[in-house]
């Protein structure tokens, strides 16, 4: 998985670099926009989970300026046991991440092509060892419970991003956007489909 991961992070930002490179000079236009979207993300520790993310966005010329939020939760860990009792873990793991970045876009009549790459604050938080785990078993199943240390951390990552934008309307569109953050607690990458309102054409 951790190799996978690498690869993933190391596709996207070869695209990043050839977007920069081929993306043009001569448009003229200033353009600025708010995005928020909901998708999946995948850990290197852990299953796919749940990601929300927000962006305030400005571009003149070819160069793209984001201000970006983006929060990545950890899957549902299901059932344990023959019995498929519900399996609940507190705390949960979570990455918050508020970062800046800078990149490059290619429009034409609908589409905008962007890529971006930057740096970001990240604080979350992960699971210690286990302290104590209790069984609650009712009518129609059950639920383990178990309860760990909390570790919370805080580090530096660094984020890179590839988004589509269908921007038909001159105030609203959808955006694609592929995102990985490597960093030295909890690198991730992951998916999100956003609507955009703002000035974009």
């Amino acid at each position: 998985m951790q190799k996978l991961f690498v690869l993933c992070l190391s596709i996207m930002l070869s695209g990043a670099c050839a977007l920069a490179w081929e993306a043009p000079k001569d448009d003229n236009g200033l353009y600025y926009w708010c995005m928020g979207g909901f998708g999946t993300t995948a850990q290197i520790w852990s299953k796919i989970g749940t990601a929300a993310g927000m962006e305030i966005g400005v571009q003149s010329h070819a160069h793209i300026f984001l201000f970006r939020w983006n929060q990545n939760n950890e899957a549902d860990p299901g059932t344990v046991g023959e019995e498929a009792y519900d399996l609940h873990r507190t705390p949960e793991e979570d990455i918050n991440e508020v970062g800046l970045l800078y990149g490059r876009g290619w429009r034409n009549d609908l589409f905008v092509l962007s890529a971006a790459a930057g740096v970001t604050y990240i604080s979350g938080m992960r699971r210690g060892d286990l302290i104590q785990q209790t069984t609650q078993v009712h009518y129609d199943g059950g639920t383990v419970i178990e309860k760990y240390e909390e570790r919370p951390f805080e580090t530096v990552g660094l984020p890179v991003i590839v988004q589509i934008s269908f921007q038909a309307l001159e105030v609203f569109g959808f955006a694609v956007e592929l995102f990985g953050n490597a960093n030295p607690e909890r690198s991730y990458m992951g998916a999100l489909l956003g609507i955009q309102f703002g000035h974009l054409r």
